[in-house]
């Protein structure tokens, strides 16, 4: 079962629309989705400024359908549209499934699971990397409203970790070189001194001294922690966020 709290604008709980203002001080149940994910069950979710995504899958398995509900404009919502969604609603252009997905303010990236096997000297399956959602975050000139698959990154075609602040984005792929792109104006890339305040194409982050084994992003920050047991922060150190 999926429940959910907080702020209800937008309709970025999922509960109808009828919640779409106020607050919601204990968890709900979104029985909408149980209804719309028939024969599924709710296994993943990320939950974005103004937007969320849930994975709903069957059986042992992290993989499955992928349901978005909440603020529409830019497309981030994946729906074809900027329309908001006061429901839980499948993504019917994303005809794959989903092992992985992680909502930013304004777009949405998803890992698809279509390999078995684990990527080596790492616990996570490759997959292709999808986007969509604001333009300049997705690498497009214009708004993009439905999932396309990333070609972003010549060379590295599957991710196999991917994390999203408000306007940044960071992924780990199958080689297990990293990739930034996105808002860097509080360093928040980790591509060092320097930098550009603004990266539309992925640049790789060559500054960890290690592989990525847990990936994470705030608002205007990241986090890594290493497979040499070492665990590194970048970008805004705002209120000590950085440790």
């Amino acid at each position: 079962r999926l429940y959910t709290w907080g702020s209800a604008e937008f309709g970025k709980l999922g509960l109808g629309s009828d919640s779409i203002m106020g607050v919601r001080n204990q968890p709900v149940e979104v029985t909408i989705l149980a209804a719309e994910a028939a024969g599924t069950m709710p296994v993943s979710v990320s939950c974005g400024a103004y937007h969320t995504a849930v994975i709903c899958g069957g059986g042992k398995t992290p993989d499955g359908r992928l349901f978005t509900f909440g603020g529409g404009w830019y497309g981030r919502l994946g729906h074809g549209d900027m329309q908001n969604q006061y429901s839980p609603k499948e993504i019917k252009g994303l005809d794959v499934q989903v092992r992985f997905v992680a909502c930013g303010s304004y777009h949405t990236c998803a890992i698809e699971n279509d390999s078995g096997d684990l990527a080596e000297g790492t616990h996570h399956p490759p997959g292709s990397l999808w986007l969509w959602g604001r333009g300049v975050l997705v690498g497009e000139a214009q708004d993009l409203p439905h999932p396309k698959r990333c070609a972003l990154i010549e060379g590295h075609p599957k991710a196999i970790m991917v994390a999203c602040g408000v306007s940044h984005t960071i992924a780990v792929m199958e080689n297990l070189d990293v990739f930034a792109w996105g808002d860097n104006s509080h360093g928040q890339l980790g591509l060092g001194a320097g930098g550009r305040s603004e990266v539309f194409a992925p640049e790789q982050v060559k500054l960890l001294p290690g592989t990525v084994d847990v990936l994470a992003t705030g608002a205007t920050h990241s986090a890594a922690y290493l497979s040499n047991k070492t665990t590194f922060s970048w970008g805004s150190n705002a209120a000590g966020r950085l440790g």
